[in-house]
């Protein structure tokens, strides 16, 4: 509490007396209002980058109301910035994938395509019961890439999966548990 109350009196430059008044009277319109509702509602106003010169600011006729509005105007700010990173992480996979093309084909009975999801990656390693799943974050990063090795008679099916390094050269070729011989 003491410290709730010297944070607040630090950043909103007022006295104790002033700043209990305030609550005193908040707590009038709402029994939840206390010392840490306010230090949060403050914390809330400095990440947005409000100031607390301001008196409406530092002291808002409905603190209840107030606190719910910066909180859901952080959450939004918040959300946005994942969404722009979202996009340009899918951004960048999308030139991982089209620069990966160039991996892609077909032989006889056989095709070798890229994951086109990174969840791809994780049912592969669950479906042929080895290790793959450790290597997305890695493949969605451009460390290396995952490529799988299918039958053309059934090409979702996994069979092995291939790991190339960044200057395309096999690393690993593994099917089922590991087994590295072809049926």
């Amino acid at each position: 509490n003491f410290r709730d109350v010297s944070v607040a009196k630090k950043l909103t430059k007022e006295s104790d007396g002033t700043i209990l008044k305030y609550l005193c009277k908040q707590k009038a319109y709402c029994s939840m209002v206390d010392i840490h509702y306010y230090r949060d509602y403050l914390d809330l106003c400095q990440l947005l980058g409000y100031s607390l010169l301001d008196k409406t600011v530092r002291f808002p006729r409905d603190l209840i109301q107030a606190h719910d509005r910066t909180d859901s105007a952080l959450r939004a700010l918040a959300e946005e910035k994942r969404r722009k990173e979202n996009e340009a992480k899918q951004k960048e996979l999308e030139k991982l994938m089209k620069k990966r093309e160039m991996l892609e084909f077909s032989a006889g009975e056989y095709i070798v395509r890229q994951p086109r999801f990174i969840s791809e990656i994780v049912d592969e390693g669950k479906a042929l019961g080895h290790c793959v799943a450790g290597y997305a974050q890695r493949h969605a990063q451009g460390a290396l890439t995952i490529m799988f090795l299918r039958k053309k008679s059934d090409p979702d099916k996994p069979y092995f999966t291939i790991e190339v390094s960044k200057d395309y050269k096999i690393v690993q070729c593994h099917g089922y548990k590991n087994d590295v011989t072809w049926n």
